[in-house]
């Protein structure tokens, strides 16, 4: 149960500094501990909360002429992701998962200069709700879209709060369909959601003292400790 708490409050700590991987970092994670897709269920029931209460903590910064197509392209994405998921062996699920992760690192360490045009934030956002189902790894790529369409700072963390609201919950729905939702797991779910809860205050006090520069080292630290994460489940 501690390891638990103490996935959940570094999930939510995570995202809410570098506006994504906590959720990448907590599925990768929980599949050491259960099957892949045991770890998509489970996490998705969790992160649901986690997004909701950071997207009322950035509130303020909400900008809904970015979120609402991010937001409505990425539902019928994880729609589809959650179906397809349900069919997948669990050994392409974690393969996937090491992928997601290894794409992740090539994509911070080797950074393109590109604006996404607005149009085409749906289309993306589609993608981005896609892999979130399959893989868990649609933040790693949900980050670098907003960042590409100019997001930043809290602007940035309150449309990627939409946007994983809205995953995570359709997420759950597609799950529900295809009757893979472990209920007795839902005391699991209560503890990593009220964990990453925590995690979530804790990342806005502590995000207003970092500096741009650590919160770089952040961003580039989650996936190489995802990658690991996912490694080892192999």
């Amino acid at each position: 149960m501690l390891l638990l708490a103490s996935l959940g409050i570094l999930a939510g700590l995570i995202t809410t500094l570098s506006g994504f991987g906590g959720g990448l970092l907590l599925i990768s994670a929980l599949a050491l501990l259960w099957d892949p897709l045991t770890a998509l269920t489970l996490s998705s029931l969790a992160l649901v909360f986690g997004n909701a209460q950071r997207l009322w903590l950035f509130r303020k910064d909400w900008d809904g002429e970015i979120a609402i197509p991010v937001v409505m392209g990425a539902i019928p994405g994880a729609l589809a992701g959650a179906l397809v998921a349900s069919r997948a062996p669990s050994w392409i699920l974690q393969v996937a998962i090491a992928l997601m992760t290894a794409l992740a690192i090539l994509r911070f360490a080797l950074p393109s200069r590109f604006c996404i045009p607005k149009r085409f934030l749906g289309l993306g956002a589609a993608g981005v709700g896609l892999l979130s189902a399959t893989t868990g790894g649609g933040g790693f790529l949900l980050g670098p879209l907003l960042l590409s369409a100019g997001m930043t700072g809290g602007r940035y963390i309150a449309v990627g709060a939409s946007a994983g609201t809205a995953i995570h919950t359709f997420r759950i729905l597609g799950y529900s369909t295809t009757g893979i939702i472990d209920f007795s797991l839902l005391y699991s779910v209560a503890l990593i959601a009220a964990a990453i809860l925590l995690g979530n205050i804790l990342g806005r006090n502590i995000r207003v003292r970092l500096g741009d520069a650590r919160l770089r080292w952040i961003e580039f630290g989650t996936p190489v400790v995802c990658a690991a994460l996912a490694l080892a489940g192999l």
